[in-house]
């Protein structure tokens, strides 16, 4: 796109593409420690010029504020905790949770079954090819029953 080119959103596109910045930026805030600087504020930087432009909008204005930290345009918690971008935003960390979980348990299963210096051997290719099938049950498991039926087994001086 060659500089100058403008991009023109009816207000309900606008008020879409604030709600998309919104979610990245939230997103963008749960891994903030995780990511390089120089591309999370390349996004916080565009970000804030799309939620400013919105802003001038007055029926979007009303569904937002401006936050002190950082100085930009924000949509009002009561709005943001109910619209799509939120519901997106749970699903994914819900996901995420239960990925995770799954994964790790796989993992450290198969770390006990073989010791850790057997495991320090295989590639990460090999532990996924020897952890996917529990992977899977385990998904089954979970997505049926949450951990209603997962037991964790403490150390006696743990429990």
């Amino acid at each position: 796109m060659k500089a100058g080119r403008k991009i023109e959103f009816s207000e309900q596109e606008l008020q879409t593409l604030a709600e998309m910045v919104a979610f990245c930026l939230a997103g963008l805030s749960l891994v903030k420690n995780e990511v390089e600087d120089v591309h999370a504020n390349a996004w916080l930087l565009t970000g804030q010029k799309i939620l400013e432009k919105a802003y001038e909008v007055p029926h979007l204005a009303k569904l937002m504020e401006v936050h002190t930290n950082p100085n930009f345009p924000f949509f009002k918690d009561e709005y943001a905790d109910n619209c799509f971008f939120s519901s997106v935003l749970d699903e994914l960390r819900e996901v995420f949770f239960w990925d995770e979980l799954v994964v790790r348990f796989a993992d450290q299963c198969l770390l006990r079954s073989i010791g850790v210096d057997k495991y320090e051997e295989l590639s990460d290719d090999e532990r996924q090819k020897r952890t996917s099938a529990m992977e899977a049950a385990l998904w089954n498991e979970v997505m049926e029953h949450g951990l209603d039926r997962l037991s964790f087994l403490l150390p006696p001086e743990e429990s």
